[in-house]
């Protein structure tokens, strides 16, 4: 029995540590406050995209060019978010 439990916990903590690194604060990554309109949402988003584009390390090495792009990416997934709860659907 103590070895399901075990095991039981161990699956647990496992779980809330990758939904932990799943979690993300969208107006984080693009420097924003709770409640930004959507302007504000994508002037942030143009700035943060011109700030960490993988243009502008396109002459480093490629462990740099690999950051560039996956921090391009959670900008773009942080604007695609933020802007869809900031926009009033569209019938």
């Amino acid at each position: 029995w103590s070895s399901d439990v075990c095991s039981s916990d161990l699956a647990w903590a496992e779980l809330v540590a990758e939904l932990q690194l799943q979690t993300v604060d969208h107006h984080a990554v693009l420097g924003l406050a709770p409640g930004a309109s959507a302007a504000e949402i994508k002037q942030a988003y143009r700035a943060k995209l011109q700030q960490f584009h993988p243009d502008k390390v396109a002459t480093l090495p490629p462990e740099f060019q690999r950051l560039a792009e996956q921090k391009t990416m959670e900008i773009r997934a942080a604007y695609e978010v933020l802007l869809a709860r900031a926009e009033p659907k569209r019938a």
